[in-house]
């Protein structure tokens, strides 16, 4: 499609013939649209290339045909990604505010899948009348390279600051300084921190007795040397601070020495370690002469050792031989004692810790003499599969100690085995693997053994009879678990002789806490078990007695008390038959006491709830209008001291209140309630009767009196032989009475007891006199 241009031919020949001259892109483009009316070869080109077919204006036969291929047609299909870019936009306000408009460094892919490109771009507008310009003349200027190399620029500042910085840091922790020394003007140039500008400030610098020798590797170096090295102390610091000045001698073409470029170095802190370390080596060696012992260091890699002098003598080698190697070194140990070394060698020593230690034997080099040697020592380096890399370590000769402490030993071992021998009890030892291996001579006694040959090296559990071999394992068992344990058996003699022992095994140990063996020790208890025997067999008799003599005594007091009873029934009096009843009462309270002891596993206490049940039992059968419940809350067992006294009391208390409480013949509810409250034991008798009469009222008016005073028996309505007995029975329990009651509503009568016996008070002497009753007292006809 042919585009008609809005400038005249004219401007169109002039402009053509600038676009020539300029090297870079150059085009004329018309609005709307932005249409090639004009371009020049490096547009062209650019166009091509953009387009996927690059154009060489300059060896390309058919360029000149194509070069016009772009005109006519728009910015966007020339080239495409500057007019997304913003190029279009640039040109649109270059054309409407009429000025020119210019862009530096603007990047552009020709395609959006190639490389930016870098340009200055003009955008000139054309307007050959006043009102606003329709074509606008764009310039294009490849940048490129000066935009790459900026950046580059910009990244190698970046990097030598870096390293600048690095430097500095670098300095200030190492302490050193830097100088360059002109040698034409001279002059000194200093990093930082120093102010030595000329040579003989620079000297000035050294300690007066260092000056001459730094003055003379200053001239060595300067007449031909290649490099200038030298330590000295420093004049102007507090104590004594080390300098170590380092320099290249930089040469002319003739070689006559230009410059001195080097550093200082502070060498204080170095000066003083090596100062202690040498003071260290030295105490060292003092302490290794002293001590006698010797310093070995050990590579893995290269297999190679550093001893010490003392190290040498102790296996009398020479040091100017230099020290062996591990194989010849092991050579060197007792036969006895090389495995075990080269083992400990594989592992480290290792206890848990990367320490060892271990004792063994060497012969001398010199002499071949034998010498017992401890090593102490640490790995070092470790490789990942935990073998060690390199250790150091002490060998120390204990020949001497270990003579003596073998003396020593053989000496208490004799004492020992003497006092193991004659001790009374049978000691053996028995091996892991449940052999006997040493029997005392007491033991073999008591085993009447005459040889310890018929013994040792026997299981010793098997020498036990079958039955008792399962203990016997077990026990072995946890003492080779590294536990104790006790047990008592029955063993025969060698001469078939039954004998009882006492047993404890324990293990013994080594030096590492390993169990090495089990120590047992036997007592013989046979004297005791038949003693045992006869207890048990003297208590069997016992209990048979007493139990024939409580069965005889119940007996006999429930004959009593049938004679009582047909002795009541025979009487017409019915104040001597009431006066039988309560005495065949009592009676039949203490048999019931007695068939409750008769029962009991000991024959020391009985169950006053069974006790308690009992007495409901029979003394509710003889009263039938009336209803007597009991609760007796689980079992109370009691001494039989104060058990039958305590029955005897209930007995009172529940046949009061059946033969009181109601009149003859009617209805009633008694209820007795027995229970443990605190360290008491708690009896309560309730009725729902008559009550006790208010205190004064007439005795006919109602059998008994009420309030009692706290300590004195309750209960008791007149006197006789039911109130005298009440207050001795409570004296004698240490029990305290309380009633409480009022006219027609019923009566409860609360003995409160201790659990524990305190000391029996003396009963009451003499009985009281005729007359009224304590306050209180129990109900008696």
């Amino acid at each position: 499609m042919s585009h008609q241009p809005l400038i005249s031919s004219a401007t169109l020949a002039l402009l053509r013939r600038i676009a020539e001259a300029v090297p870079g892109p150059v085009a004329v483009l018309q609005a709307p649209g932005w249409v090639v009316v004009h371009a020049n070869r490096a547009w062209q080109a650019l166009a091509a290339s953009a387009g996927g077919e690059p154009t060489d204006t300059a060896t390309d036969a058919a360029a000149p045909a194509s070069i016009g291929a772009s005109i006519g047609a728009t910015l966007a299909d020339c080239l495409p990604g500057f007019a997304t870019a913003g190029g279009a936009a640039l040109l649109e306000e270059a054309r409407r505010s009429g000025r020119a408009l210019r862009r530096r460094g603007w990047p552009v892919r020709a395609r959006p899948e190639a490389a930016p490109v870098w340009w200055d771009i003009e955008a000139q507008p054309l307007a050959e009348a006043p009102e606003t310009a329709e074509a606008v003349l764009l310039i294009l200027r490849d940048v490129t390279g000066e935009v790459l190399a900026r950046r580059e620029a910009a990244q190698a500042r970046a990097v030598l600051e870096r390293q600048a910085a690095q430097l500095r840091l670098a300095i200030g922790a190492g302490r050193m300084r830097f100088w360059d020394w002109d040698i034409a003007t001279g002059r000194i140039a200093w990093s930082e921190g120093e102010a030595a500008a000329t040579p003989e400030a620079f000297l000035a610098r050294a300690h007066a007795e260092d000056r001459a020798g730094l003055r003379a590797a200053l001239d060595a170096a300067l007449a031909g040397a290649t490099s200038f090295d030298h330590a000295f102390r420093r004049a102007d610091a507090p104590g004594e601070a080390w300098l170590l000045s380092r320099a290249s001698v930089l040469r002319d073409a003739a070689g006559r020495p230009e410059r001195l470029v080097g550093l200082d170095l502070d060498l204080t802190e170095h000066r003083r370690a090596e100062a202690e370390r040498a003071e260290q080596a030295a105490r060292l060696a003092l302490v290794e002469e002293v001590a006698e012992f010797g310093l070995w260091d050990w590579d893995g890699p290269s297999g190679r050792q550093v001893w010490s002098a003392r190290q040498f003598a102790l296996h009398g080698l020479d040091p100017a031989a230099g020290a062996p190697g591990l194989e010849a070194w092991l050579d060197m140990v007792h036969p006895a004692d090389r495995r075990r070394l080269r083992q400990a060698l594989r592992t480290g020593f290792s206890d848990g810790a990367g320490r060892y230690r271990v004792l063994f034997r060497i012969a001398r080099a010199d002499d071949g003499a034998e010498r017992w040697l401890a090593g102490l020592g640490q790995v070092l380096e470790a490789w990942p599969d935990g073998r060690p890399r390199r250790m150091r370590g002490i060998n120390l000769d204990v020949t001497g100690l270990l003579g003596q402490a073998m003396t020593t030993l053989a000496r208490e071992s004799e004492v020992l085995r003497a006092a193991i021998d004659a001790a009374p009890d049978c000691i053996k030892l028995v091996e892991l693997d449940g052999r006997l291996s040493v029997v005392n001579a007491s033991g073999l006694g008591l085993l009447e053994i005459e040889d310890a040959a018929a013994v040792l090296g026997q299981d010793w559990a098997a020498l036990w009879p079958e039955a008792g071999r399962p203990r016997v394992r077990a026990a072995l068992a946890e003492a080779l678990a590294g536990r104790n344990d006790r047990f008592e058996a029955l063993c025969p003699t060698a001469r078939g002789r039954p004998r009882w022992w006492d047993v404890a095994v324990a293990p013994v140990r080594d030096l590492a806490g390993r169990v090495q063996r089990v120590i047992a020790i036997s007592r013989d208890i046979t004297a005791r078990k038949e003693t045992e025997a006869r207890l048990q067999d003297a208590v069997a008799v016992r209990e048979m007695l007493v139990r024939e003599a409580d069965h005889r005594i119940k007996n006999s007091l429930q004959m009593a008390a049938g004679l009582l009873r047909l002795q009541q029934g025979r009487s017409e009096e019915p104040a001597v038959r009431l006066a039988l009843a309560r005495a065949e009462a009592r009676v039949l309270a203490v048999a019931e006491s007695h068939r409750a002891l008769h029962g009991s596993p000991d024959l020391r206490s009985i169950d006053l709830g069974q006790v308690l049940r009992d007495l409901c039992a029979h003394l509710g059968s003889l009263s039938p209008a009336l209803t007597l419940r009991c609760h007796a809350v689980g079992e109370l067992p009691l001494d039989a001291e104060r058990g039958i006294p305590f029955g005897l009391l209930a007995n009172e208390l529940l046949t009061n209140a059946l033969q009181h409480a109601y009149p003859e013949g009617a209805p009633g509810l008694v209820e007795a309630v027995l229970a443990l409250e605190g360290e008491e034991v708690v009896l309560r008798v309730t009725d729902a009767g008559r009550g006790l009469p208010a205190p004064g009222a007439a005795q006919g008016a109602a059998p008994g009196a009420s309030g009692a005073a706290e300590g004195a028996p309750a209960g008791a309505g007149r006197s006789g032989l039911g109130s005298t007995l009440l207050r001795s029975l409570a004296r004698q329990l240490g029990a305290r009475i309380e009633t409480e009651s009022a006219p027609g509503q019923g009566t409860r009568v609360t003995v409160r007891m201790p659990l524990r016996p305190a000391e029996p008070a003396a009963a009451p002497e003499g009985i009281p006199r005729e007359g009224n009753p304590p306050e209180g007292g129990p109900r008696e006809g």
